[in-house]
């Protein structure tokens, strides 16, 4: 009987450690937060008529060398619509849910480990909700970026999981650079 009583026991204990133990395809969505240390900025012209102007800016970790497009690190795009034409105008930017985008609404993207050279990343995310709030004094932007992703397999492959929340600040230059 003492035999069953401790094997009762294991039994019991391992089928408490198996429950408990940490399984990342049913964790919650741990926030991920990129830190980019440069940017760059294209103004693509106007958009609709009426619609503002398109301005793409792309913020990158310290890997990636924007001027010969080489390296590897994080980077998070945004394409938005400002009322300007010549500049972006200050303000909280949200993402567009709609296939136009008016004034004051972005679309976006983020990757994890983006190899430029051969494309390759450890992760990506398309922003699918969420808030960008900048503002420019002089030369110096001020950029944060609070959003919910869909992390991809691949930019049009399988949801490996939905609504991660992505941040992201800067502050600093936007060079200008013209985006292939």
């Amino acid at each position: 009987m003492k035999k069953y009583k401790t094997l009762f026991l294991i039994g019991l204990i391992m089928g408490v450690l198996i429950s408990c133990s940490s399984d990342d395809e049913f964790e919650d969505n741990k926030p991920l937060t990129i830190i980019v240390s440069h940017g760059c900025i294209e103004n693509k012209g106007i958009g609709q008529p009426d619609q503002g102007c398109d301005f793409c800016i792309a913020l990158v970790s310290d890997g990636i060398n924007l001027e010969n497009n080489t390296g590897v690190g994080d980077v998070i795009s945004i394409d938005l619509m400002s009322e300007s034409t010549d500049s972006i105008k200050d303000g909280t930017y949200t993402v567009g849910i709609d296939e136009e985008f008016p004034p004051g609404t972005f679309a976006g993207l983020c990757f994890v480990g983006l190899n430029i050279q051969s494309q390759e990343f450890s992760a990506y995310y398309g922003i699918k909700s969420g808030t960008a709030i900048i503002s420019k004094s002089g030369d110096t932007y001020e950029i944060t970026i609070s959003v919910l992703g869909d992390q991809r397999d691949d930019m049009l492959g399988n949801l490996i999981k939905a609504d991660v929340p992505i941040s992201c600040h800067y502050l600093g230059l936007l060079t200008e650079h013209e985006f292939n």
